[in-house]
């Protein structure tokens, strides 16, 4: 029966309960310890202001606290609908369809994938393990979300160890067989899954503000190019000089790779350029210069 107070109210009873065992304490302690990791991952990964560094600090934090061999941050180009993995600073960057492969699958779909054998499901693309050598066992990816929810691109763990203690970058190599083989390593558990989750929002943060930052670097520099060019038109400087200083100023305008001016000479009918100390001329119908000064407009 249930038990009354002194004013008759009845109180129902509570279920006696389970004292603590060690397991449970242990595993308390790991999700702690866990997330304390989570945390300071965090934090490394926003004091980024550079995209690439913050792209190689996000890689850098999910090998770490997810405790797996490998892990790759796609960025996604909506224009082309492809992903896009930076790979190194300046160098031509790898590109992946959407919907296509398990970061393309993500991307698309918004959802998390824990895979636990990667060859055992069709959304794996073994042509990277084909070419290399190295043997993917489990995967797992999540989408990457900015501040309006939309997916911005995908972070991936590949390979988890079953310790801390095993180096990266060994035993996932085979000599006998480049598609399969070896024994397979654990999946990665709900906690991974947890944990994932809160470095890809960290990551869709992080990405936005470095981008912010990159784009205002940009425009400062526009702004400084722009008021050296009107300083050079201003000055008493020779033809030579104004010349030299718009050819190594607007193409920063622009983001260019460089930037030619031509100075149309009426007499010979020719669009004259200035490089150091050679002349250069070429007729004045002729080519893509020769058509924007005959047709006096903008051609892009």
């Amino acid at each position: 029966s249930e038990a009354a107070d002194e004013d008759g109210n009845i109180k129902p009873r509570q279920a006696p309960r389970r004292p603590a065992t060690l397991a449970d304490t242990n595993e308390m302690r790991q999700r702690l310890a866990t997330l304390e990791q989570a945390i300071a991952s965090s934090r490394v990964i926003a004091k980024q202001l550079d995209p690439h560094d913050a792209t190689e600090a996000i890689v850098r934090e999910t090998c770490t606290l997810l405790n797996c061999d490998r892990a790759t941050l796609f960025t996604s180009d909506p224009d082309a609908n492809e992903l896009v993995l930076m790979v190194a600073k300046g160098a031509d960057r790898i590109r992946l369809p959407i919907g296509q492969g398990v970061a393309g699958t993500v991307a698309a779909t918004g959802r998390l994938c824990n895979i636990p054998d990667a060859y055992q499901d069709a959304r794996f693309n073994s042509a990277h393990d084909e070419q290399s050598g190295y043997k993917t066992t489990s995967v797992l990816a999540a989408p990457v979300i900015d501040g309006d929810g939309n997916t911005i691109g995908v972070v991936q763990a590949i390979n988890r160890f079953p310790d801390k203690n095993k180096p990266a970058g060994q035993s996932n190599y085979v000599s006998e067989s480049k598609n399969g083989g070896g024994a397979a390593g654990p999946a990665f558990t709900e906690v991974d899954e947890e944990m994932i989750g809160v470095l890809a929002a960290q990551a869709g943060i992080a990405l936005n503000n470095a981008m912010l930052y990159q784009g205002l670097s940009l425009s400062k520099a526009k702004v400084l190019s722009l008021l050296d060019i009107i300083q050079a038109m201003h000055s008493n400087l020779g033809v030579n000089s104004i010349l030299f200083t718009i050819t190594q100023r607007v193409h920063e305008l622009v983001e260019a790779d460089r930037c030619t001016m031509f100075l149309l000479d009426e007499a010979s009918k020719e669009l004259m350029s200035l490089q150091g100390e050679v002349s250069l001329r070429i007729p004045m119908d002729k080519g893509i210069a020769g058509e924007c000064c005959v047709k006096n407009e903008v051609i892009n």
